[in-house]
């Protein structure tokens, strides 16, 4: 049985409680902003991301204006969905797919998930 490598994901409150349980059942350690933390500011979802070495989850695109403008640490990372879909599975399910690639490492990595393409860039 092949076994995929388990994460420590940040889930911003912009991403699915649908797709943090889907994260949680593939055995991936998961806290969701909004249901498991609150957490307001931006800023301090990046700090709190960094301290607990998880890598963060969102749809919001204000996380790299701090990562690159106002230069910020990323900590393990962040994945930026650039889209949101109807299915609120879909981060969690494209995360699946991202993960069991193989070709892709999320630390110290900002990653742009587009409906069509996946970027990678170091921090």
């Amino acid at each position: 049985m092949e076994r995929t490598l388990q994460f420590r994901f940040l889930l911003d409150e912009n991403v699915s409680k649908a797709s943090g349980i889907r994260l949680r059942m593939q055995g991936h350690d998961v806290i969701r902003i909004g249901s498991d933390i609150k957490i307001a500011d931006d800023e301090d979802i990046l700090a709190f991301s960094k301290e607990q070495q998880r890598i963060l989850v969102t749809h919001d695109q204000d996380f790299g204006n701090l990562i690159f403008e106002k230069r910020m640490s990323i900590g393990e990372g962040v994945v930026l969905f650039r889209y949101e879909s109807s299915d609120p599975e879909d981060v969690a399910k494209r995360m699946a797919r991202i993960i069991g690639s193989g070709v892709f490492q999320f630390h110290l990595r900002f990653t742009t998930v587009d409906e069509h393409k996946v970027r990678q860039r170091e921090v």
